[in-house]
């Protein structure tokens, strides 16, 4: 499509759940104690809302109470993709559990599968590019920035997909304090992962001389009526699970209006053995 760039983006919005209530109780007046401490809360939170896993295919927007993580999908990477899905849950796991132990409300979170169209060719203005002055004036103005149209953010069915789900809460069946994976969303994390190629272990010289490049071959399997999503980890001769989720609610969830229609799978429990199966690690959702 000449001038517009499409992408296949996979998208996290997560949501602090009861900040607005805060604002509403004080006549959004921000001198009042209990907006004071909704403004501690997010900042306390700042090291976890502000962390990403793979700084070359995630960008990360934080927007007061809400953050959307969204993850170009690269091709023939599967350990990238998986290592994402991974840190997501983590991350949203560790949000949950420090708010909730400081006494706030925890998070709600929606992972969905879209496309992102870039119809921009820049993503901020400053100040500079709307005065006429001169060059080195320019420079200086153009450090303030006073337009912003993310890149990631133009068009992005992705995001639009699960701030609508999320936005429907529980009117929606929604669970509170819980992270809600998107039926299409795994079947594409599925097809993604077969689709990538074998990859090269990284060896010492003394290793690849001596036995060769150890080739690594990832396969994924859904079995949704089990609610198991499971990663299996081919490694010359040695076979072990890398990754396996048990979901144990499935949400149907029907928008007719928007047009949108899936099953939502929320994880209670992840097996995570990425690099060998002896450094296993479990995360109870």
């Amino acid at each position: 499509m000449d001038g517009i760039n499409l992408r296949n983006s996979f998208c996290a919005w997560i949501d602090l759940l009861g900040y607005g209530a805060a604002f509403y109780n004080s006549d959004w007046d921000l001198h009042a104690q209990e907006a004071i401490n909704n403004l501690y809360r997010i900042k306390k939170l700042e090291p976890i809302l502000h962390s990403i896993s793979n700084p070359f295919c995630e960008t990360l927007f934080s927007m007061n109470d809400g953050i959307i993580r969204n993850f170009d999908i690269p091709q023939n990477d599967a350990l990238m993709i998986i290592q994402w899905l991974v840190d997501v849950l983590l991350k949203f796991k560790l949000l949950n559990d420090w708010d909730i132990s400081n006494g706030f409300y925890g998070s709600r979170g929606v992972v969905t599968f879209g496309m992102r169209a870039q119809y921009r060719d820049y993503d901020t203005i400053g100040k500079g590019d709307l005065i006429q002055t001169s060059p080195q004036r320019r420079e200086e103005y153009n450090k303030t920035k006073i337009i912003y149209t993310p890149n990631e953010m133009q068009m992005n069915t992705a995001f639009s997909k699960a701030y609508i789900i999320e936005s429907g809460g529980s009117s929606k069946g929604l669970l509170k304090n819980r992270i809600h994976l998107d039926e299409k969303m795994l079947d594409k994390f599925v097809c993604y992962i077969n689709q990538s190629k074998p990859t090269e272990f990284g060896l010492t010289d003394e290793d690849f001389e001596e036995n060769g490049p150890c080739i690594c071959k990832y396969n994924a399997v859904f079995e949704k009526c089990k609610k198991v999503l499971t990663v299996t980890a081919n490694v010359n001769d040695a076979t072990w699970d890398c990754l396996r989720i048990e979901f144990d609610n499935v949400i149907p969830y029907e928008n007719d209006k928007q047009a949108l229609t899936t099953h939502l799978f929320t994880p209670k429990r992840v097996f995570d053995s990425l690099y060998s199966p002896h450094d296993s690690g479990i995360l109870e959702l």
